[in-house]
């Protein structure tokens, strides 16, 4: 099953990209050897689905840096090929970031990841990097849904949808999520893992 995922989102992440170049997983900040050993055989033992993807992501040219500082939540972008993940949210159970949301957390920074890659520095917006990064999560997320796993998208509809009625009005991630939710894929999403789940109880009752 897990060859099998892994093997999904490789497609759909290298869909839209040839010729891409490995990236590496790496340790940051005070991070050991040994404790960075821990961390990726505990994510490849408890967080496959998130694990798979991550490197799928890696092999985009991309540099993953699982550093143990806190400071700037479970992830964060830069430049064209450099993402930093927190440890302390990979390690431990938190109920506000099961693996269906590091999974989105993951799409998002990558999300920044191709934005900058196709705009000259001059010419990126704040507002709209970040709506770029969420529509790209919820994209992927959907094509997951479509092969069978929603979770990340239930996820991100829920986090998105609260983040975009909570936040701070001039928060460039309120302002993109606003936009986005009046973004035709918005609906479309809703559609998709509302039809995902009625195939789901389906099949469960079909089994009984």
């Amino acid at each position: 099953m897990l060859k099998q995922w892994i093997a999904l989102s490789v497609s759909i992440l290298l869909s839209s990209f040839s010729q891409a170049e490995e990236g590496k997983i790496q340790p940051g900040g005070t991070l050991s050897t040994s404790q960075f050993r821990q961390v990726v055989h505990y994510c490849q033992t408890h967080r496959p689905r998130f694990w798979g993807l991550l490197v799928d992501i890696r092999d985009q040219d991309v540099q993953i840096i699982l550093s143990n500082e806190r400071k700037g939540g479970p992830g964060k972008a830069g430049g064209k090929h450099r993402i930093v993940l927190s440890t302390f949210y990979l390690m431990n159970d938190l109920p506000q970031y099961p693996e269906d949301r590091l999974m989105i957390v993951l799409l998002h920074e990558y999300g920044h990841i191709l934005y900058n890659r196709q705009k000259d520095r001059n010419d990126r917006s704040r507002v709209a990097n970040e709506f770029a990064a969420f529509r790209y999560s919820l994209e992927a997320a959907g094509q997951l849904a479509k092969k069978g796993d929603a979770g990340p998208l239930r996820e991100a509809l829920h986090r998105m949808e609260a983040r975009s009625r909570n936040g701070r009005p001039d928060d460039p991630h309120t302002i993109a999520l606003k936009q986005l939710t009046n973004d035709p894929l918005w609906q479309a999403s809703i559609r998709l893992l509302a039809n995902t789940e009625t195939s789901h109880q389906l099949e469960r009752h079909q089994k009984q």
